[in-house]
């Protein structure tokens, strides 16, 4: 059995995290549709503390929950031999790419995509192979913090339609006067115009998406947890969204 003293992990990973640290906290990265661009650590704070929006507020405690999976992973890691490998030096030139790329671009998306994968190739060219499949969960874990507002369009609608097709398949069970145009309902009581008593529209909240990327968070640290089986855990994972 062997045991790596803190000093010389820290010697060994001091440079990527001082390199990670000028990508995410010190390089003005992104800005979007405004006039000057952010730091990819304050376009994820714009988006954690929107006070408009919930749904990616869950994103700050991420980085927490990380450091707590790779803490409980402490008395394991100690033990692991270090052996890097090559494939996680181009893995982190496959990052700064992306990282370049979405600079131009002057889309963030690039930006999040390359940070996760500047952290895969970190720990495989300085520790190896064993060390990251212990740390592949909390590596896991650190993409959920990314917000992907692009997917509350893809989603959002749909859930949406759904929430709509729903409350239509009560009311029908009630048998109540209502019609649906899109996600709106409405009154179609006989003899009145439609709508005179009741109209109601399936907005954006309706559709779940404040909650629905939250709850698939808890879902996957319970399921890593509690589950004993790859299989069940995906199981109890995926049926956080319904």
């Amino acid at each position: 059995m062997t045991s790596h003293p803190p000093s010389r992990l820290l010697a060994s990973l001091w440079p990527a995290a001082a390199a990670l640290v000028l990508l995410v906290g010190i390089v003005p990265y992104a800005g979007g549709y405004e006039d000057t661009r952010k730091t990819i650590i304050g376009i994820l704070m714009d988006r954690w503390f929107a006070s408009e929006s919930t749904t990616w507020q869950y994103g700050a405690i991420v980085p927490f929950v990380v450091g707590w999976l790779v803490w409980r992973k402490r008395e394991i890691l100690k033990t692991i031999p270090v052996s890097g490998s090559l494939l996680g030096l181009g893995t982190m030139i496959v990052a700064m790419l992306s990282y370049f790329v979405g600079y131009k671009a002057n889309y963030y998306y690039f930006g999040y995509l390359s940070i996760q994968l500047f952290v895969l190739g970190a720990i495989l060219w300085q520790l190896g192979w064993s060390w990251m499949r212990q740390l592949a969960f909390p590596w896991l874990v650190l993409g959920t913090a990314w917000p992907l507002y692009f997917l509350e369009d893809r989603l959002g609608f749909p859930l949406r339609m759904l929430s709509t097709e729903g409350v239509m398949l009560i009311v029908k069970l009630l048998h109540l006067p209502v019609i649906a145009e899109g996600t709106s309902l409405f009154s179609a009581s006989s003899g009145e115009a439609v709508g005179s008593w009741m109209t109601l529209k399936v907005d954006g909240p309706c559709s779940g998406m404040n909650t629905l990327f939250a709850l698939m968070f808890i879902a996957l640290l319970f399921a890593h947890h509690l589950q004993p089986t790859f299989v069940r855990r995906c199981i109890l994972f995926v049926l956080s969204i319904p």
